[in-house]
């Protein structure tokens, strides 16, 4: 998600133009820039047009959470059983993960090998760092 994708989506649901969104903050041209990610618009200018248009932030940016939740949520599982140290629950947590989440399945792998004292064939330092944390 972008800042720009949930400007379009409000501007879509409020039924307005880009001419009426950008509420003579910034240009049309700029703001159309801005809803296809072509270019950046400053906190200011946000605010500004959120304001035009009774949008409170967390209004806005509930969008981002919301996105972002199931990944938080999986990063704080996988890391409360690291720490508590479950095996078994590392293991149900890797196999109900999808191939695209690679970076969860090689936090876990070397959790697992760290856990199970496997970390013999991972750098020396790196080991260090892993098994402190166990």
């Amino acid at each position: 998600m972008t800042i720009g994708y949930q400007l379009r989506k409000i501007r879509q649901f409020l039924n307005l133009t880009q001419s009426q969104m950008c509420a003579g903050i910034i240009s049309e041209s700029f703001y159309s820039k801005v809803e296809h990610d072509k270019s950046d618009l400053s906190f200011d200018k946000l605010l500004a047009i959120l304001k035009a248009h009774n949008i409170s932030l967390y209004d806005f940016f509930e969008a981002f959470d919301e996105e972002n939740l199931p990944k938080v949520k999986l990063r704080k599982q996988i890391y409360t059983a690291f720490n508590n140290p479950n095996i078994n629950q590392l293991k149900r947590i890797k196999k109900s993960l999808n191939k695209r989440d690679t970076i969860e399945i090689l936090k876990i792998n070397l959790m697992l090998a760290a856990l199970n004292r496997q970390v013999y064939e991972i750098p020396e330092e790196i080991q260090k760092e892993i098994m402190s944390n166990a």
